[in-house]
């Protein structure tokens, strides 16, 4: 195990031709600390070392191969980890790699319960050289603050795994995954009603979603992700659908987890999911009418200062607004910005309410809260490029403003969105949306249509030339918010927080979750809890806000489910 403060750092080099299996003895433990968390938080953000952490870079020569596939980590309770792999593969895209990135809540039966770390940070980085230098074309960040609202998200799950495969030599096994869990449903029309047959769709526990990943020169990958109820659950699925890469690996780097427990059929580690069933009805049988409860997933953002709560029915404890500097924007054009009449495309995407709905993941009780899941989610891994989107085009009326540099690092921006918004899903429906968003607004305002028409066509210029994809919806608003002069960050928070709350709810209605009446009644409570929360993001310390590199997830279930979307038999919604 990880002792608190422990740092271990490895170096990897999988020379030309050459093929390396990277794993651990056995599932990595990290310890709790003897600080507590208000005690260490300070010095966690000046890096000195309060975190454990562990660290893994690797280079991946032409034609060779790297299998890093460690044992999953497991997160005691308090224990405060940070672990991260950076890898480097080749431009020309002959390197491959298989990569599984896992974490469990801790101990079922100790620590009161799953998901009581402190804090969890992982990331994965790829890296290919263009030019000389090093492009970041895959980014996958996770900070996970444990307690009762992260227990309460993740519905009884015990494990993620988030798996990647890039490469010819797992080609093989990319293309199987994409095919079985990329791609429509079957559907027993014999049963009553019907039903869905596919592994994975939240059958016995165990929830998958598969997806591509550009990589730019290195070619372009497969994602998948899972959660499981169990260790051993999750390592049967791997071992089945991947295993030693059809030989190209000496073994199975998970049957030592089977093996060790006893579960060697694949059916056998379903018996370990008896265990945690009663936690799991109790965290779904959530009363209709409990309401957000605090900051929970949202602790963990990067560029807040201290930990701030927010009781659904008391005050936020923080919330200056004669803090922020505004510039009096003109209502009628904020009311234009949000009108759900404008044709962006909004209402054609339910943001994962439909496919955690046929899933069984959400119902009537727990709805609100999955929203509110998603609106943290969304913030905290989209609010630094629409920040930083907003500052470069507010320049716009100065004399020294110039088009063809701005635009050029709004690209850059943009394309660093999709590197983060790492499920193929989300990232179709930003794009589709961010273009509605262009040619609604082009036609909106003419004041500023010759500078959108420009962005437009060089969106288009750079997605033919550099074959990326370019034009997300909140890079694309903040653009136009800057270019209509719109600088006040709450107000452009607010708008965010209400249009993605909005969505959601009206995709509910449609769905029959919900009634219309009641629809009014889950936006405005939960609108009132963005407000607070747009306030204390602001107010409590605005050093990262605008910095991409801050931008990160804190909700695995919504990561997961976003890919599911696909594999629907039926849907009404396009994500």
């Amino acid at each position: 195990g990880m002792l608190h403060g422990d740092t271990i750092s490895m170096k990897v080099h999988v020379k030309a031709g050459a093929a390396l299996c990277v794993t651990s003895f056995s599932t990595s433990k990290a310890f709790k600390p003897k600080l507590t968390y208000h005690e260490s938080l300070p010095a966690a953000v000046d890096g000195s070392g309060v975190m454990t952490s562990t660290r893994t870079e690797c280079r991946v020569g032409c034609d060779a191969l790297l299998a890093l596939c460690p044992q999953p980590t497991q997160c005691f309770k308090d224990s405060r980890l940070s672990q991260e792999n950076r890898v480097r593969l080749e431009a020309d895209g002959s390197s491959s790699l298989f990569l599984v990135d896992w974490y469990t809540g801790g101990r079922v039966n100790l620590d009161c319960g799953l998901w009581q770390m402190d804090l969890l940070r992982t990331s994965t980085n790829i890296y290919v050289s263009e030019n000389g230098e090093d492009v970041n074309v895959f980014r996958d960040v996770a900070n996970l603050s444990g307690g009762s609202e992260l227990n309460r998200h993740m519905r009884g799950f015990n494990v993620v795994a988030m798996v990647l495969l890039v490469g010819s030599r797992v080609k093989r096994f990319a293309d199987d995954l994409l095919e079985e869990y990329c791609s429509r449903s079957e559907y027993d029309s014999g049963r009553r009603k019907g039903s869905f047959t596919g592994e994975g769709m939240n059958t016995e526990g165990l929830l998958v979603s598969c997806g591509k990943i550009n990589l730019s020169g290195a070619g372009a990958g497969t994602m998948l992700r899972l959660c499981a109820r169990t260790v051993e659950q999750a390592a049967s699925f791997m071992s089945r659908k991947i295993g030693d890469l059809g030989g190209e690996l000496e073994c199975d780097p998970f049957l030592e987890i089977l093996q060790r427990t006893g579960n060697i059929h694949p059916n056998a580690a379903l018996k370990a999911i008896d265990i945690i069933k009663p936690s799991v009805e109790s965290i779904m049988n959530t009363r209709e009418n409990d309401e957000v409860d605090d900051l929970g997933l949202f602790r963990s953002f990067d560029f807040q200062k201290n930990e701030t709560s927010i009781q659904m029915n008391g005050e936020a404890s923080t919330g200056d607004a004669s803090k922020i500097t505004s510039n009096e924007t003109s209502p009628m054009l904020l009311f234009q910005l949000i009108d759900s009449s404008v044709p962006t495309g909004a209402f054609a995407h339910s943001n994962t309410i439909e496919v955690a709905f046929q899933l069984k993941l959400v119902k009537k009780c727990n709805l609100k809260h999955h929203i509110w899941d998603v609106l943290v989610n969304t913030l905290s891994s989209t609010l630094p490029f629409l920040i930083q989107s907003l500052e470069l085009f507010q320049s716009v009326s100065s004399k020294d403003f110039d088009t063809s540099t701005v635009i050029r690092k709004w690209l850059k921006l943009d394309s660093l969105l999709s590197t983060t918004m790492t499920a193929q899903v989300t990232r179709r429906a930003s794009i589709i949306q961010g273009t509605g968003m262009l040619r609604s607004f082009i036609s909106s305002f003419p004041n500023i249509a010759p500078n959108l028409k420009l962005l437009k066509r060089c969106i288009i210029q750079n997605t033919i030339k550099c074959k990326s994809e370019n034009g997300h919806a909140v890079t694309v608003f903040g653009a136009v918010c800057g270019l209509l002069g719109v600088s006040d960050i709450i107000v452009v928070l607010d708008m965010l927080i209400y249009m993605t709350i909005r969505d959601m709810v009206s995709a509910a209605v449609r769905l029959n979750l919900i009634g219309p009446l009641e629809g009014c009644s889950f936006t405005n409570s939960i609108c009132k809890k963005g407000k607070e929360l747009a306030l204390i993001i602001v107010n409590e310390n605005c050093t990262n806000i605008g910095n991409a590199d801050s931008a990160h997830q804190v909700a695995p279930i919504v990561e997961v489910v976003a890919n599911a979307h696909d594999r629907l038999y039926t849907r009404l919604f396009n994500s």
